[in-house]
């Protein structure tokens, strides 16, 4: 058995998650978002953001996964109930909450829900835009353990499991090509880079070693090179731009992993925090939003500035100093599993 799978954690990954929740804030942070973006350098920061972020985050959510993964010694129903519960409940909790904002303020909301449309929720439509990704890692971590359970009962190599999970991802991201914009669109996109994930965590102890040489680093820059060129000369897919990052963002934060400085404290507390800030980011930089763009009709630079700042201490804060100290917030807000 691989050391990585025997201890599961690395501390470069919550850092690579730090930097993953830090795009997510920013990519909300334009206060245009969802319209019609006129200013042109906000439109590429939107278009360069959002060509990787949410594959960094569906790659992470594997990677932590992995090892039960591999190794199949999990009580299926146990593990699908956490995963409700982790998931299922903070997505049904800030979807009630976004419904309520959107009936009771519905004037001032750039994107509409309408009550009659509830319903909606409970097949993946949230009022609340961001509960996409909690709906869609809830399927996509159904199918893997699922998947899982089966190929131990049948007492499947490692090497096996890991091309049999990578082909499940492969074969669903040719489903969204052939059957895009469907509302399973994202579970069809995502689940690539989940398995990704998986496979890549089951091999990482011999991959992190090779991170330090030269070769590997020439390859960081070419990636960050390549991944620019992508998405601001040659357009390209969404899975090479995401490849491409995902390899920089590692890359990065393995580098970063050896610095003690305040840099690397910062991401690895954000990684510490990042399901808290992608949870609730969403109701601290949509007020600024309103205040800032529609009222007082801020400069544009100076209200994306204030959204992402605010919109990630803030949420930061609340998160350390409130939501995680009552444990009955922690259950139903965080998701915080209760039970064994």
């Amino acid at each position: 058995m691989n050391k990585n799978i025997r201890d599961g954690y690395y501390p470069e990954i919550n850092i690579a998650r730090g930097i993953a929740v830090l795009c997510v804030i920013f990519g909300h942070s334009f206060p245009d978002l969802g319209q019609e973006i006129t200013n042109s350098l906000a439109h590429y920061l939107v278009d360069l953001v959002y060509s990787f972020h949410m594959g960094l985050f569906f790659f992470f959510a594997g990677f932590v996964s992995s090892r039960k993964l591999i190794r199949g010694e999990y009580i299926l129903v146990n593990v699908l109930k956490k995963k409700m519960w982790h998931l299922r409940v903070p997505y049904i909790f800030y979807s009630l909450i976004g419904l309520l904002i959107k009936t009771f303020g519905a004037k001032y909301s750039t994107t509409p829900f309408s009550p009659g449309d509830a319903w909606k929720i409970l097949i993946g439509v949230s009022p609340n835009v961001t509960m996409w990704f909690l709906w869609t890692l809830l399927i996509i971590s159904i199918l893997y353990f699922c998947t899982g359970k089966l190929l131990a009962k049948k007492n499947a190599m490692t090497n096996t499991k890991c091309w049999i999970y990578i082909c499940v991802g492969l074969i669903f991201l040719l489903f969204s090509y052939i059957f895009p914009d469907s509302i399973i669109d994202n579970f069809l996109k995502f689940t690539t880079y989940y398995a990704f994930g998986v496979v890549i965590a089951n091999k990482y102890e011999s991959i992190k070693t090779r991170f330090s040489h030269t070769t590997y680093l020439i390859f960081g820059v070419l990636a960050l090179a390549m991944f620019i060129v992508f998405t601001s000369v040659v357009k390209t897919e969404y899975f090479v731009t995401c490849c491409l990052a995902i390899y920089f963002v590692m890359l990065v934060s393995y580098l970063l992993v050896r610095n003690k400085g305040i840099v690397r404290k910062s991401l690895d507390m954000l990684g510490k925090y990042s399901y808290d800030l992608y949870l609730i980011s969403y109701f601290v930089q949509r007020p600024i939003r309103y205040l800032m763009y529609r009222k007082m009709e801020c400069p544009y630079a100076f209200t994306v500035l204030i959204m992402f700042l605010l919109g990630t201490v803030v949420t930061l804060v609340v998160s350390k100093y409130l939501l995680r100290k009552i444990k009955l917030v922690r259950y139903i807000a965080l998701g915080e599993v209760w039970f064994q």
